[in-house]
C-alpha cells in the first residue's frame, strides 16, 4: 500500500485528478558568450554588466600596472611589516626578536625587487630574460 492509497482509505485514485500546480516560467542567468553579445538576459542590461565581463572588470583592479603603484604597494608591504617586526620584538625580547624582524623587512626586500622587476618595461624585461638565457647557456 503506498501513501495515496493509505490518504484515500485504500481506494486509488487516477494521477490526472490530483491538481496540478501551474506552470511558472522563471528566467534563467544566462553567462555563456552567444549570450553576452545580446544582453544580460534576465533585466535586458548590455552584455558587458554580464557576471564573467565584471569579475574581469573587477580582477583588473588588482593589476599592477604603473612603477608607482608598484612603489606604493612595497611601501604598503614595509609599513606592515616593521609593524610586524615590532610586535616580535615586544613579543620575543632579545636576539630571537631581531632576527624575525629581519625576516620580516628581508621578505619586503624579496617581494619588491619581483614586483619592481614585473613592472618594467617590456625592452627591459626581454633584455633580462635574454640575459638570462644566455647565462643558463653558459
Amino acid at each position: 500500500m503506498n501513501l495515496l492509497s493509505r490518504q484515500t482509505g485504500g481506494r486509488e485514485q487516477a494521477s490526472n485528478s490530483l491538481p496540478q500546480l501551474p506552470q511558472i516560467r522563471r528566467p534563467r542567468l544566462h553567462f555563456g558568450r552567444c549570450v553576452l553579445a545580446k544582453t544580460a538576459v534576465f533585466r535586458d542590461w548590455p552584455g558587458s554588466c554580464s557576471f564573467p565581463d565584471m569579475l574581469k572588470k573587477a580582477l583588473r583592479l588588482f593589476v599592477i600596472k604603473t612603477r608607482l603603484e608598484a612603489w606604493a604597494i612595497i611601501y604598503a608591504l614595509a609599513t606592515g611589516a616593521v609593524a610586524r617586526g615590532f610586535h616580535y620584538l615586544d613579543q620575543y625580547p632579545g636576539s630571537g626578536g631581531w632576527l624575525l624582524f629581519a625576516a620580516c623587512t628581508g621578505a619586503v626586500f624579496m617581494a619588491g625587487a619581483k614586483i619592481l622587476d614585473a613592472t618594467g618595461g617590456p625592452r627591459h624585461r626581454q633584455s633580462t630574460l635574454r640575459r638570462m638565457v644566455a647565462r643558463a647557456k653558459a
